[in-house]
């Protein structure tokens, strides 16, 4: 098994850096609330994998967002540990006027009955019948503490939370999304990256909407919900990052081997190293 990393460098694009957590080994400037904790080491997890809980962390101060909203936001994600009914419920990534949260669970992912001037994009992974939810797996946009579901889709096209699957948000794998907001052009859009498929799946493209009017504000606290029910699963952001353009600085995705497979690695290395050596003296 391996772990994903990022390696950094700079962009061209000129950019202010907002908010900057290559991992969670502190969470000064962030507010927690609920069940969000930083107990597992560079871990931010918004829901241990228990029924009915739910957790948010949020900038303790707003941020100031580029030219009519404008932002754009990479963070890494990992839900594992399903129980219950099936993995769920999901979480979201948020940005609001202002913080009032009644911290609901369940279906609710702990965003619904929020601010009425915020806006979300969920990352769901359980299908909540009688709601607005297009399937078991799927990333949507919610305003105004309503579970709207806009322009919802389903990543790769996988419509069904299964734990091990490839494409299933659940899976257990550290997922990598991107969003994006031009607030001249008023479009958003949102991909995500699940290692096992090896591809980007865009999952919200160039979808209309006016964030600034929504939020009445550029100045916004944002952060992350998450929310359990009668089905569970543990609920980790391993990294974020945001910046007040629409670009954001360039990060390449790296496979970063975990202590054993390190280990493993590093004997089938000597094991070259020898094999070669050994060659060499024969010839």
């Amino acid at each position: 098994m391996v772990a994903l990393g990022l390696s950094v460098f700079a962009s061209s694009a000129a950019h202010a850096t907002l908010i900057d957590y290559s991992d969670f080994s502190s969470t000064a400037g962030l507010t927690l609330f609920g069940a969000a904790n930083a107990s597992i080491p560079g871990v931010l997890q918004l829901t241990p994998s228990a029924k009915l809980v739910s957790g948010v962390a949020y900038t303790t101060n707003a941020v100031a967002l580029g030219a009519g909203g404008t932002f754009s936001t990479q963070f890494q994600f990992r839900m594992s540990n399903p129980g219950g009914v099936g993995a769920a419920d999901g979480f979201t990534f948020f940005l609001a006027a202002d913080t009032a949260n009644p911290l609901k669970t369940g279906g609710t992912l702990g965003y619904s009955s929020s601010s009425a001037f915020s806006l979300a994009v969920e990352f769901d992974t359980y299908y909540n019948t009688g709601t607005l939810d297009i399937n078991g797996n799927h990333v949507a946009i919610d305003t105004k503490g309503f579970l709207s579901n806009l322009a919802a889709a389903a990543p790769y096209g996988q419509t069904a939370c299964a734990s091990v699957s490839a494409g299933c948000m659940a899976n257990g794998n550290i997922w990598t999304a991107n969003i994006a907001y031009d607030g001249l052009t008023k479009q958003l859009n949102v991909s995500v990256l699940d290692p096992a498929m090896g591809v980007t799946s865009q999952v919200v493209n160039n979808y209309f909407i006016d964030i600034a009017s929504i939020l009445g504000t550029t100045n916004v606290y944002t952060g992350f919900t998450g929310a359990t029910g009668g089905g569970w699963q543990q609920q980790d952001i391993l990294s974020w990052r945001l910046t007040d353009t629409i670009t954001m600085p360039t990060y390449s995705l790296v496979f970063v081997p975990e202590p054993l497979s390190l280990s493993l690695f590093g004997a089938g290395v000597a094991g070259l190293i020898l094999s070669r050596r050994r060659r060499a003296v024969k010839g």
